[in-house]
């Protein structure tokens, strides 16, 4: 995951060589703004306001401005690194793409690796928000279940970059704890959300165990569903998971029916 030595841009192991000028420390994130005596001085990006400032004024402009450039350089790694791969992308092409210096990039985020972690835990993270944002408070299973994959249709552009950015992270030598946590959140929310829905919507007919066999049926058809829309442009994702939904929604309303669902083994 780390990527090589171009003469230009390094990763951790090039950054702290010793006497090499060592790049300002990265902001953080999720919207609070970094120290302002750590900022770039280039006279085209003015620093973030200091801890402290008030919600009003210049300082408050400043670190708005901050928690742009961040998320612009998230949106662009995340299109570049879905559209090559993490190892065929670089800092300067990120650059180019937000219109900032790396030396701006490096002040928000450490290292290309920095970057690519923070890309996949927002991009998990806004697909839950976009979910939870269409979930009601008193929604019945089949309510819960139809807004899931409708999240899938209406964030499909986010999770089709997230699955194929997932799929280049995987095929990796490298493993990265943050990057594993992030991925399995967004596998395990699926599951607790499906699991809840399908446990209460069957009335207790289906088993823990079936229930887990379920939900990966339908988790491998959906990722299968944003690759090969990447694979074949033409294919029309939206009608096949909305297959799923009348699938997953028929299986329920006829749980208390003679028949047996042959993807289960068991009566439908």
């Amino acid at each position: 995951m780390r990527e090589k030595n171009d003469g230009t841009e390094n990763l951790k192991g090039a950054r702290g060589a010793a006497g090499k000028k060592t790049r300002a420390p990265a902001a953080r994130r999720n919207g609070q703004r970094p120290s302002a005596a750590a900022a770039p001085r280039n006279g085209k990006e003015p620093a973030p306001a200091r801890r402290g400032k008030t919600a009003s004024g210049p300082g408050a402009r400043n670190g708005a401005k901050a928690s742009n450039n961040a998320a612009l350089i998230r949106d662009a790694a995340l299109d570049l690194f879905a559209e090559k791969s993490f190892s065929a992308v670089t800092i300067k092409e990120i650059g180019q793409a937000t219109g900032l210096n790396t030396a701006m990039i490096y002040y928000y985020f450490d290292d290309k690796e920095d970057l690519f972690r923070d890309t996949v835990e927002t991009a998990v993270q806004r697909a839950m928000e976009a979910f939870e944002a269409r979930r009601s408070e008193n929604a019945d299973p089949e309510a819960v279940i139809s807004n899931w994959l409708e999240t899938h249709i209406e964030q499909m552009d986010l999770i089709r970059k997230f699955v194929k950015i997932s799929v280049d992270y995987a095929s990796s030598d490298s493993r990265v704890p943050r990057i594993d946590e992030a991925i399995k959140r967004f596998y395990e929310g699926e599951h607790d959300i499906l699991a809840a829905a399908l446990r209460d919507g069957s009335g207790g007919e289906f088993s823990a165990a079936e229930i887990d066999r379920m939900i990966e049926l339908f988790s491998t058809y959906l990722d299968g569903v944003m690759v090969r829309s990447v694979i074949a442009p033409s294919f029309d994702a939206k009608a096949a998971i909305y297959s799923l939904r009348d699938y997953v929604l028929g299986l329920m309303q006829s749980r208390e029916s003679g028949g047996r669902d042959p993807a289960l083994g068991r009566r439908a």
